[in-house]
């Protein structure tokens, strides 16, 4: 027999990959079974244990084999990574010129990257108790019965069609204490519940059909379906993804933030009755490894993530949607760094699917490729509902008084919007207090002492913090330059107007949305719950709050310095282009700017 050797992918620097000796009590057979993708326990310098990932079993090395090292131990009988999601990370490692063996470490999550076995699922099954119970022997308890019968019919239930069925885990203890089933762990695949939808599509607009009829499904096709905000792409979604499900297919539904992820995951579940996971950093590493292996086995029907969740293996992927597909959170900026629209479009071709890409203002490289023929594009401009077009009011703040960086005109307005009874957003693209700390006499502002950057002032917790870096540091009492006590805060965040709003709007509740203030597990839908209720409030928040959500009550929209991001030197920042962003958002909005805007 020809010797054999195991090359593998480990997350290194190193661009290239390593060979090493089989597992000496491996037998032939396993041996012969070896397929690429699977995970193997291996030491790696002076690294003891390192996840490595079998690529290719190999005849030949081109070192000495008194020089290799043997594989400590194989972890898997079979890959967890398609044949796809290999070709997928091979093809990330050329272009972005990032190693392979750290391209597949990172599409894996904690638990596996530390060589952690398959999760198991809960699942409920008859005692033969249970079994001998006739079909109508609980209809005392509608919910008991109604398990019992799934039961009887199907044989096991798993937790992700508890969640799909609406069956409540009280119910399930109830029937483990009567003695009737038990509870168990189980690995393998199970079959999704036979019905798909929990209530019918809403009835399609001729744009909606149109742009249904245009997107085929089982073979690779680039789609930007732009629509104005309103227009139903949504609803466009939805049936698409219905469509798939018919023919036994999954879906993998990118949002730019984890805020919109249970929104999403909340408007899907209303209308289907397949398991739905979700994917995001937010997460626990159980949660994650959980939902990650649903979708890889095929048990979770549909998957809504944010960037992350694209480097999921599906079992039987058939439509890929981009939502918001123009906005920059789909760019990872550290370690790998990638465009998650980009490879959406990859990983359809691969995998010879669509892939819908939905915005009301496309990036410029999306539309440049659909006007040029390159994409699918669908143009979808009326309204689906009884939603009017905004009226939008620019304030030039030469000629206005202000508080705390608004204009008399926006408060007035704020003012009026919480006496009827609604809601207003007020958008400011800065964290914290202030984006500066500055000395009154000589000058001085703090820097981040690692990258240079201005430090941001913030109140809760009281600290600068640099948000390039994310350095942090106490804020100084004396000005290091000159000894003076004048350090004052410059400039607007969202805690400084979040607190001026509840001083100003004492009848009126504020909620602040960022990064600081949702950090919190459950922050967000905690506060969509309370949002949804529609009592009168003034919401203020970054993008984290401007992306995406619906809002039913809410009216009224200020833009504090607009001019931040009309202005900036991104070469997608065009008048044009925000403009029109502005008028397709179907409500009022108010734009504090510094200069007339025609």
């Amino acid at each position: 027999m020809p010797p054999v050797y195991l090359r593998l992918a480990i997350p290194s620097p190193l661009r290239r990959l390593f060979d090493y000796l089989p597992p000496e009590a491996i037998s032939p057979t396993q041996l012969a079974q070896l397929q690429p993708g699977v995970r193997c326990r291996v030491s790696f310098g002076r690294q003891k244990e390192v996840i490595g990932f079998l690529i290719e079993v190999a005849n030949s090395t081109d070192v000495p084999a008194d020089k290799l090292k043997e594989v400590e131990s194989i972890l898997d009988d079979r890959p967890f990574l398609t044949a796809v999601n290999l070709e997928l990370a091979q093809w990330i490692a050329n272009y972005y010129c990032h190693p392979l063996g750290e391209v597949l470490w990172g599409s894996l999550p904690g638990l596996l990257r530390k060589g952690g076995p398959v999760p198991s699922s809960r699942a409920w099954r008859h005692v033969p108790e249970g079994k001998g119970l006739g079909p109508g022997a609980l209809n005392r308890n509608k919910s008991q019965q109604a398990i019992h019968q799934y039961l009887l019919g199907e044989g096991l239930l798993t937790q992700e069609q508890c969640i799909a069925l609406g069956f409540k885990t009280a119910t399930l203890k109830q029937l483990v204490q009567k003695g009737l089933i038990e509870e168990i762990s189980v690995q393998q695949r199970i079959k999704a519940p036979g019905m798909i939808l929990r209530e019918a599509h809403q009835e399609a607009t001729e744009e909606q059909l149109a742009a249904l009829a245009a997107i085929k499904l089982g073979k690779f096709q680039a789609v930007l379906l732009e629509g104005a905000t309103g227009s139903g792409k949504t609803e466009v979604y939805l049936q698409l993804i219905g469509q798939a499900l018919e023919l036994g297919k999954q879906a993998l539904v990118l949002v730019p933030e984890i805020g919109l992820a249970p929104q999403t995951l909340a408007r899907f579940r209303q209308r289907f009755c397949v398991p739905l996971v979700e994917l995001h950093s937010n997460l626990s590493e159980g949660e994650r490894v959980k939902h990650w292996w649903a979708a890889a086995q095929g048990d979770a029907r549909i998957v809504i993530g944010t960037r992350l969740a694209l480097f999921t293996p599906m079992a039987e992927l058939g439509v890929i949607i981009v939502d918001e597909e123009h906005d920059a959170s789909f760019k990872q900026n550290e370690g790998l760094r990638y465009s998650a629209r980009d490879l959406s479009l990859v990983r359809g071709q691969l995998e010879q699917v669509p892939v819908i890409l939905g915005s009301a203002t496309p990036s410029l490289e999306t539309l440049n490729n659909a006007q040029s023929g390159r994409f699918t594009h669908l143009l979808m401009r009326q309204r689906a509902g009884p939603a009017q077009a905004p009226t939008i009011s620019l304030v030039d703040m030469r000629l206005e008084k202000q508080q705390a960086g608004l204009s008399m005109t926006s408060l007035d307005a704020l003012d009026a919007c919480v006496a009827r009874g609604e809601q207003a957003l007020v958008f400011i693209n800065r964290r914290g207090y202030a984006p500066s700390l500055l000395c009154q006499d000589c000058g001085w502002s703090a820097q981040c002492f690692r990258c240079d950057m201005p430090m941001t002032l913030h109140l809760s917790p009281h600290h600068l913090h640099c948000h390039h870096c994310d350095a942090q540091q106490q804020p100084p009492r004396i000005c290091p330059g000159c000894r003076s006590d004048r350090l004052n805060p410059l400039g607007q965040g969202t805690e400084k107007a979040e607190e001026f709003l509840t001083q100003h709007f004492a009848h009126a509740q504020v909620f602040r949305v960022d990064q600081d203030s949702m950090g919190r597990k459950h922050s967000m839908q905690e506060l969509l719950h309370q949002v949804h209720s529609g009592v009168p409030c003034i919401l203020v928040g970054t993008q984290m709050l401007a992306k995406g959500h619906h809002f039913p009550n809410l009216t009224l929209v200020v833009i504090v310095d607009a001019d931040q991001g009309l202005l900036s030197g991104d070469f997608r920042a065009t008048l044009k282009g925000i403009s029109k962003r502005l008028a397709d958002g179907g409500i009022n909005v108010g734009v504090d700017a510094l200069e007339k805007m025609s």
